[in-house]
């Protein structure tokens, strides 16, 4: 939306003045910029009633409406949804002659064939942000298993720890970064809820009192080491702190979701000529923060084999769900991976492959999204 500097009254008419920057006509396609400014009508609550091509300019890498006249109008559900409807067409359709027509029936017509799709892009949007996307899901996943106590292994800033210990249970929460301790209880009383954090101290501490856990957590840890002593270390205590009958939950960057496109949370730039069954680090720019963080790809079946020479056996999966902003087709950002220790099943598990299916389809593969869709 532009940037209203002056707001007038003249003869009975009101006139905005912001200003001026070149622009061009938008024909389509800018599926990063059609996103976000769909997302900030969203996040101001308005709804544009009048979504157009003609109505809409590209400025930069962004996309602003110009039409900001009685079309502007408070937000609502039908609204934002018939919305979503003519910005997708305008996306896609742009140049087709019949646009207009398209735009129209659109708001009575949700099952057109020029809207195929258009759930993806509107439920994206109403998801919203990717991290508390995936923060809910393992909470709702930890209240399930009806845990005593929860530790958090490489808490970061704790918001996973008192999203959990609303419902009472007692969570600890280890990260060794010692700039991450004024963050632990920033905006929320230290005395209401049964958390207790801690850094190298407190991790000797378990170690030595030989504590145990019902669930072990694990969020976007493992994601940012390379193999070595430090990724070592995090799997033997993955398995050393769940009780033999608890559940851990790893969550990591989804692989299957490297090769994609980029996402509302992050677009990648990946080294050239690397492979889905190639490790490697990779740097990913935050689509609201616009902040870099560097993550390492390790193929799904590399990891499940780590955590496996580990003790941790993979019980199930889950993928975040969200879009590919050049094409607004499904896409991932995370997976949560549900495991638990080997000692806890029957059988002969040292001898038997865990995932059979996903080692057969394994192969060297370069295009988009790699051997599996996410």
């Amino acid at each position: 939306m532009p940037q209203i500097d002056a707001i007038y009254d003249v003869g009975g008419f009101t006139i905005a003045r912001y200003p001026f920057e070149p622009s061009f006509s938008y024909q389509g396609g800018h599926g990063s910029a059609l996103f976000e400014l769909m997302r900030q009508c969203r996040n101001l609550g308005i709804v544009h009633n009048n979504f157009h091509p003609k109505n809409v300019r590209v400025i930069g890498d962004r996309l602003m409406l110009i039409d900001i006249g009685s079309d502007v109008v408070p937000w609502s559900a039908g609204g934002f949804t018939a919305m979503c409807r003519r910005a997708f067409l305008s996306w896609r359709w742009w140049n087709r002659r019949d646009l207009n027509t398209l735009l129209t029936r659109s708001l009575t017509e949700p099952d057109l064939p020029e809207l195929s799709g258009v759930q993806h892009f509107h439920r994206a949007l109403e998801q919203g942000d990717a991290l508390v996307q995936l923060r809910r899901y393992i909470t709702d996943q930890v209240l399930a298993h009806k845990a005593r106590n929860v530790l958090d292994y490489g808490c970061g800033t704790g918001r996973l720890v008192h999203d959990v210990s609303v419902a009472g249970v007692h969570v600890v929460g280890f990260d060794p970064d010692p700039a991450l301790v004024p963050k632990w209880h920033h905006g929320v009383e230290a005395s209401t809820r049964p958390v207790v954090f801690g850094g190298r101290e407190l991790l000797n501490t378990l170690i030595h009192t030989q504590q145990r856990f019902d669930v072990v957590i694990s969020s976007l840890v493992l994601c940012i080491l390379d193999d070595g002593p430090d990724y070592e270390e995090v799997l033997t205590n993955l398995r050393r702190f769940v009780h033999h009958n608890g559940t851990v939950f790893v969550a990591v960057c989804n692989p299957f979701a490297t090769f994609g496109g980029n996402t509302p949370f992050k677009s990648r730039a990946l080294p050239s000529g690397v492979t889905y069954d190639d490790m490697f680090r990779w740097s990913g720019t935050a689509g609201i923060t616009h902040s870099t963080r560097e993550d390492v790809h390790r193929p799904l079946h590399r990891l499940e084999r780590d955590l496996l020479r580990h003790g941790l056996r993979v019980q199930s999966r889950w993928m975040s769900d969200t879009i590919d902003l050049d094409r607004f087709e499904p896409a991932s950002d995370f997976m949560v991976l549900t495991l638990v220790p080997t000692n806890s099943l029957s059988g002969h598990h040292d001898q038997v492959n865990p995932y059979p299916t996903l080692a057969r389809t394994q192969t060297k593969r370069t295009f988009r999204g790699g051997p599996a869709r996410a």
